[in-house]
């Protein structure tokens, strides 16, 4: 959480796109609720690596990211 306190999002990308050994479900939930929009797209797409589609189509709309949106829900293949 080092990269989170110094709002230093691209480390925290690197990363995350790097490595595995940290808890995805409590970094995701921690940075969807960060005011910085960079932290936001992180958890987007650690939910999405996760396939939590859900969530990841939540945060997108909530961020008017509707391509993103668009794109989770395409990867969840759910008809609905």
């Amino acid at each position: 959480l080092l990269y989170v306190e110094e709002e230093n999002f691209g480390a925290l990308r690197t990363s995350v796109d790097t490595f595995n050994n940290f808890d995805s479900a409590d970094l995701s939930a921690t940075l969807e609720k960060m005011e910085m929009f960079e932290f936001r797209k992180i958890a987007l797409a650690l939910y999405r690596k996760n396939k939590r589609y859900f969530h990841a189509i939540e945060v997108a709309k909530a961020n008017k990211l509707y391509g993103e949106a668009m794109d989770a829900a395409a990867d969840s293949r759910d008809p609905e």
